[in-house]
């Protein structure tokens, strides 16, 4: 039971880290200019690191009710 849990743990965090770059990717797509991408990257990876802190980790400042927080990181997470 404990190797499971540490598989899901470790699948979750990979998960998470492809979301992050794949926002990062959306970020950066918009603009031509270096400093803008790296601005859009930023900015786009920032806020969603906030969203989830706040709303959707494990021990969220103000955490959602299940179905919210289900619905809520399907769609991050997708």
């Amino acid at each position: 039971m404990k190797l499971l849990q540490g598989l899901h743990a470790v699948l979750a965090l990979i998960i998470e880290i492809v979301a992050l770059i794949s926002f990062g990717y959306f970020g950066a797509s918009f603009f031509s200019q270096r400093w803008l991408r790296i601005l859009g990257t930023t900015v786009s990876v920032g806020f969603i690191i906030i969203i989830w802190g706040a709303f959707f980790a494990p021990k969220a400042t103000y955490p959602l009710p299940i179905a919210w927080m289900i619905i809520g990181k399907f769609l991050i997470l997708m």
